[in-house]
């Protein structure tokens, strides 16, 4: 339920990101790739973590803080449209 009120946005700010003539290969490429590195090995890591810590879950966290923040970072990072004037 709550999904589409992520992915309506979401594919607008992807499709600004990149000029048209590339925009189709740009967000299939970078949203499959951030699948594969972020999602993909995530439970491997998490796993290891976890092992490392004796079961504590408290490298599990800081790993997530740290993705937290590698994220906040990238969502700065991104282009902004400029602003835009409504004629009268």
């Amino acid at each position: 339920m709550v999904f589409p009120i992520l992915y309506a946005p979401e594919s607008l700010l992807f499709a600004r990101q990149f000029p048209a003539e590339i925009r189709y290969s740009g967000i299939s490429v970078s949203v499959q790739l951030a699948g594969v590195l972020g999602g993909g090995f995530a439970p491997m890591i998490a796993t290891q973590l976890l092992a490392m810590g004796g079961g504590s879950p408290r490298y599990v966290i800081a790993y997530l803080i740290g993705m937290a923040l590698v994220a906040l970072v990238c969502t700065a990072l991104m282009k902004r449209d400029p602003p835009r004037h409504r004629a009268a």
